[in-house]
């Protein structure tokens, strides 16, 4: 069996013996070339067959792998969405009113007066309140030289609510 290669180099052989010595170079260098063609087009397709084959089976093994992370996540995700979205709503049902409360009680407080000192207190002993004091509570930095404001400056009533 005739190899490439050796197909070749009887080529060159009798190629050197028919042609003159000044054309030999120019011989020499078109079989060198055809004998690089016809080894490195087999490798390259050799190299593409084993690189294609090498990408077919990394796809096989990865695409039932990813469709199985994305089987386990989707539902994993709605299942979070489905715990999140009613606790969510929850903290907005507890939220909203209580921040419309706050407000309900700290606007009229506030624009009632236009003394710092009386909206501060009022702000503060309102918010006392609300954390379920039994009493009034000023604390002593809040007055300014011991002067505390007349007691019809405070709200006289708490709202039941609070």
């Amino acid at each position: 069996m005739v190899t490439i290669s050796s197909a070749v180099h009887h080529a060159k052989h009798l190629a050197l013996t028919l042609i003159p010595p000044a054309l030999h170079f120019v011989l020499l260098a078109i079989l060198s070339a055809i004998h690089r063609v016809l080894v490195l087009v087999p490798s390259a397709a050799h190299h593409l067959q084993v690189l294609i084959l090498s990408s077919v089976h990394h796809l096989q093994m990865l695409i039932p792998s990813a469709v199985h992370h994305l089987q386990v996540l989707i539902p994993s995700s709605a299942h979070h969405l489905q715990m999140l979205i009613p606790s969510a709503v929850h903290h907005l049902q507890v939220s909203i009113p209580s921040a419309a409360l706050h407000l309900q009680v700290l606007i009229p407080s506030t624009v009632a007066t236009t003394n710092p000192l009386t909206v501060s207190l009022q702000i503060l002993i309102t918010l006392h309140w609300r954390k379920g004091s039994s009493c009034y509570h000023i604390p002593s930095h809040w007055l300014r030289r011991g002067k505390c404001p007349a007691p019809t400056n405070i709200p006289q009533s708490i709202p039941s609510h609070l």
